[in-house]
């Protein structure tokens, strides 16, 4: 089942990655707003909005990984799956 697990989350890698990137991209954005001399409330607002946008397509990947990760577990290992993340 580990070979599943790690196949699933490959195959998902370069879209977190993506992600992952365009989120470092968009905090930098926003960092540099928040130092300009004059303050764009209009820019700032829209530049958390895209952030807000990258942190909910992050969370629905991860929800599809683990939803596709656990359809390849029995119960009890499903269990064991999430009894591990919560430690």
């Amino acid at each position: 089942q580990r070979q599943q697990i790690r196949e699933k989350m490959r195959e998902l890698a370069p879209q977190m990655q993506a992600l992952v990137k365009a989120s470092r991209e968009q905090r930098q954005a926003i960092e540099q707003l928040m130092q300009a001399p004059q303050l764009d409330t209009g820019q700032l607002q829209a530049a958390f909005a895209g952030q807000r946008e990258i942190q909910v397509k992050m969370q629905d990947l991860r929800q599809q990984m683990l939803i596709g990760i656990a359809g390849t577990l029995t119960p009890e290992q499903r269990v064991q799956l999430f009894q591990g993340k919560a430690r």
